[in-house]
C-alpha cells in the first residue's frame, strides 16, 4: 500500500468514519480482520465494506409518498413511476 495514499477519511457519526482504499484488494483484505489495534492512539477499529459511496456528501433516504386523484387509466406502474419522478 502506498504510504502517501490519502484515505479521504470523513466522519459519518460519532464513532463511524468512511475512508477510501487505494484498491479493492486492500479493502477486501482489511475487511476480513475481526479488528485492528491502533497502538499510537490506543484505538480498536473494525473495517467493513460500505453500502454507500464514500465520496458521497450525503445519503438519500427512502420515503413513502401518497398520490391522490389519479385517473383509472393512469393507474399503471410505468405511469405511476413517471408521476413519482416529478416529486423527486
Amino acid at each position: 500500500m502506498d504510504e502517501k495514499w490519502d484515505f479521504h477519511v470523513r466522519r459519518r457519526s460519532g464513532t463511524e468514519f468512511t475512508a477510501t482504499f487505494p484498491d479493492s484488494q486492500s479493502l477486501e483484505t482489511f475487511s476480513k480482520f475481526t479488528g485492528l489495534d491502533l497502538a499510537l492512539f490506543s484505538l480498536k477499529v473494525k473495517i467493513s465494506k460500505p453500502n454507500v459511496d464514500p465520496a458521497a456528501s450525503s445519503v438519500l433516504q427512502s420515503t413513502w409518498i401518497k398520490i391522490n386523484g389519479i385517473p383509472n387509466f393512469a393507474k399503471e406502474e410505468d405511469i405511476i413511476k413517471e408521476i413519482a419522478s416529478l416529486v423527486a
